[in-house]
């Protein structure tokens, strides 16, 4: 997409990533940020924690951040991922381009696939994830939610 630069998160990147959080929409926030959780998750990375377990890139646009791909176990053959897209650049397929991001590191490491849940409200992602090739295998024990998996 034009202007956009997918890049690894880095240090200089909090205030960006703050205010990406708080564009999000109630749905958004709903579905990805449920009490906070992955923003918390996100802010470990500036205090130096879980760095090797887990791999964070960023779209930029105009300095501003417009996505946010990232997995987590990433020691292991088949780490989960997370994905979250501005409002601003819902129904562009900008998220197809942030999962290839991450699929394309996976294969590059010799991963198995990658593993994620969502929501069964979000309707949304659900058909983005099969447009991706992802199958849908049923309800997560943990989550209650939807679990999907991409075999490479």
């Amino acid at each position: 997409m034009n202007g956009i630069t997918i890049r690894l998160i880095e240090p200089g990147d909090k205030d960006r990533l703050l205010r990406f959080f708080a564009q999000m929409a109630p749905d958004s926030r709903s579905f990805f940020n449920r009490h906070d959780g992955n923003l918390k998750w996100a802010l470990r990375y500036f205090e130096g924690a879980d760095t090797q377990a887990m791999r964070r890139w960023i779209a930029v646009q105009d300095g501003e951040m417009v996505g946010y791909v990232f997995l987590w176990d990433v020691d292991t053959m088949i780490p989960w991922l997370g994905i979250a897209v501005a409002e601003s650049m819902r129904g562009r397929h900008f998220g197809q381009t942030l999962i290839e991001t991450a699929e394309a590191w996976c294969r590059q490491e010799g991963k198995g696939g990658i593993l994620l849940t969502t929501a069964m409200a979000n309707v949304r992602a659900q058909v983005l994830y099969e447009r991706c090739g992802f199958d849908r295998l049923g309800v997560h024990s943990q989550s209650n939610e939807l679990l999907y998996l991409k075999r490479f």
